[in-house]
């Protein structure tokens, strides 16, 4: 029997993961074991991690705001293009009209 408590203890000593990962199958375990890890979780690593989703937060919303600016810039772009755009048919339909004129007089 001592020889089989030295060959445990050899065992303990050579091989400690093994405990350990024998000593946690049954799932009653993990639960606990997860439970007792997060009541082990300091309210500094709760302040630190509601900094850290705070300063994400605040990262988001100013490249959301950059975004909505930079939509409203192109908008307003947009708007002036096709006021362009409008203002060219314009003075092109003008030229077409006394190149029609223009080719009438010539045919008479």
């Amino acid at each position: 029997m001592r020889d089989e408590q030295d060959g445990q203890d050899e065992t303990a000593n050579t091989y400690p993961f093994r405990l350990k990962e024998e000593g946690r199958k049954r799932p009653e375990q993990d639960s606990e074991s997860l439970e007792s890890e997060q009541q082990r979780v300091s309210s500094a690593e709760l302040s630190s991690a509601r900094q850290s989703t705070e300063d994400l937060r605040a990262e988001f919303e100013e490249g959301l705001r950059v975004q909505q600016e930079m939509f409203r810039n192109t908008g307003a772009e947009l708007q002036a293009l096709q006021a362009e755009l409008g203002a060219q048919r314009e003075t092109f339909a003008d030229a077409w009209a006394v190149f029609e004129s223009s080719m009438a007089s010539m045919q008479q």
